[in-house]
């Protein structure tokens, strides 16, 4: 375990690697007296619950914790400036909504990949967002309007889900957005019927 004054006498830390410990909790507080952290590997532990944990480093860009055991998602554990989430390899099913932190938010790259997610909507990402790696969950559900008025979306990976039949909507995206945003759907379930047509006419890669 990590205790609240783990990194007390270094003020000046600004990367911290902390991976493969087999690190089950840390102490809130922990990285508060390193206000400069701009970057912190905690992956591949045994962590549970990470509430308290990020909100006091302003400068925080980048964040590893992929391969621990958390189950939801709630943006307003991270400090707004990150810009950079690995999040895979988790257990989780949830995401929390962004709404009241919207304006605030700066995040660009979020990676979600082998969690366990059932659904996903407009609610759930940021605006500010322009990669996100959705492979291998268990989707089934878009939500229509998911990804239409992020105009920094450059790329989602949808691959590996559970989607049979996807809302033509949900898949809209802003009619002024350009560079046109790539959508990856391979190795789903889809029904091929004319209820998906619309799909094959739309200007994206499969």
């Amino acid at each position: 375990n990590v205790p609240a004054s783990a990194f007390s006498d270094l003020p000046s830390l600004k990367i911290i690697n902390l991976a493969k410990n087999n690190i089950t909790s840390v102490e809130p507080g922990a990285f508060d007296n390193s206000p400069n952290l701009q970057a912190i590997r905690l992956d591949t532990n045994k962590l549970m619950d990470i509430k308290g944990l990020f909100k006091n480093i302003p400068n925080l860009l980048w964040l590893n914790i992929s391969g621990n055991n958390l189950e939801h998602l709630e943006y307003s554990n991270f400090p707004p400036r990150l810009q950079w989430l690995d999040l895979r390899s988790n257990q989780i099913r949830s995401l929390g909504s962004c709404l009241d932190l919207e304006k605030q938010l700066r995040l660009r790259n979020l990676d979600l990949s082998q969690n366990s997610l059932l659904e996903i909507g407009s609610s759930n990402l940021p605006d500010s967002i322009e990669n996100l790696i959705l492979s291998e969950n268990q989707i089934h559900t878009i939500l229509p309007y998911t990804f239409f008025r992020k105009p920094n979306l450059t790329r989602v990976d949808l691959s590996f889900n559970h989607l049979t039949k996807i809302d033509p909507n949900a898949l809209r995206l802003s009619p002024d957005k350009t560079p046109p945003t790539e959508i990856f759907l391979g190795q789903n379930p889809l029904t091929c019927d004319c209820t998906m047509q619309w799909l094959q006419n739309m200007n994206m890669e499969i």
